[in-house]
């Protein structure tokens, strides 16, 4: 039987940042595509769209978003919700059916849980957010990854909008001629190191980078009704889980990489 060299595992733990394809350091900018501080009708299953600049280091490092709108004041009927979510948004091929990037920015979207058929209680709400993603520590000769201490971003409570019953509000438009709004970022600094370190670098705010063109608010307005297939989406946009195999491997999740470096350096202990 074959030995596999005792170097193997510590060189390819090593090797994971390289892997993976990112520039260090890596910023992920977070920018709000929708809703913004608009006037929107109360519709069923209302939509929450971001985009996640750098989308090779947002993939690469996985991404849990919960989000919710809170009520802030409006219809006090108590048939009414004083929150509304849906599913966390994620990096997840299985949860996300949504997988489209645009230019360098994931498009990371979700929608209010329809179960119930709920549509938003007439007010003022305040979009609140969290952003999970991976950091790690090292630990003997293996790397562990796990979800939250610094890998945290919390939204900074800069967009309050209202819904309306009456239908002289927006419905799900996004605006040609304005930019997303700006929500937040966070940076991996050392790439050299085994596992991607927080860094306190703070690059200069660009979410105009993130704006869309009308075929691809078309296609998120196909998504919305429940076509994230149509023609206007594969032209426009480009899939994140279908490419190439080099941007295949740089896309997969950390997390997926260290169970296939944990099963060779198990390997490595049994021979």
């Amino acid at each position: 039987m074959v030995r596999i060299p005792a170097m193997t595992a510590a060189t390819w733990l090593a090797l994971i940042p390289r892997v993976l394809g990112v520039d260090y350091p890596a910023t992920i900018e977070v920018d709000l595509i929708f809703p913004r501080n608009e006037t929107y009708n109360n519709m069923t299953s209302f939509p929450i769209v971001f985009a996640l600049q750098n989308a090779d280091a947002a993939l690469a490092f996985g991404y849990t978003i919960d989000w919710e709108f809170v009520w802030l004041g409006g219809d006090e009927d108590e048939k009414f919700l004083d929150a509304y979510t849906g599913p966390d948004i994620s990096d997840s091929i299985y949860l996300s059916d949504f997988k489209y990037t645009h230019d360098d920015s994931v498009l990371a979207v979700g929608q209010v849980s329809n179960r119930n058929g709920y549509y938003l209680r007439p007010g003022t709400y305040l979009v609140q957010w969290t952003y999970d993603t991976v950091t790690c520590w090292v630990s003997d000769t293996t790397t562990t990854y796990h979800i939250g201490g610094d890998g945290y971003l919390a939204s900074g409570g800069n967009v309050v909008f209202t819904a309306v019953a009456d239908g002289s509000g927006l419905g799900f438009e996004i605006p040609l001629d304005e930019c997303p709004v700006y929500s937040g970022q966070w940076t991996a600094g050392d790439g050299t190191a085994t596992c991607p370190e927080f860094s306190s670098f703070e690059a200069e705010p660009e979410p105009c980078k993130a704006q869309l063109a009308q075929e691809q608010i078309s296609c998120l307005q196909e998504w919305y009704r429940g076509n994230n297939e149509s023609e206007v989406c594969t032209t426009s946009l480009e899939r994140w889980d279908v490419e190439s195999g080099a941007a295949s491997v740089a896309h997969a999740s950390v997390f997926s990489l260290l169970l296939a470096g944990w099963f060779i350096a198990v390997i490595v202990g049994i021979f």
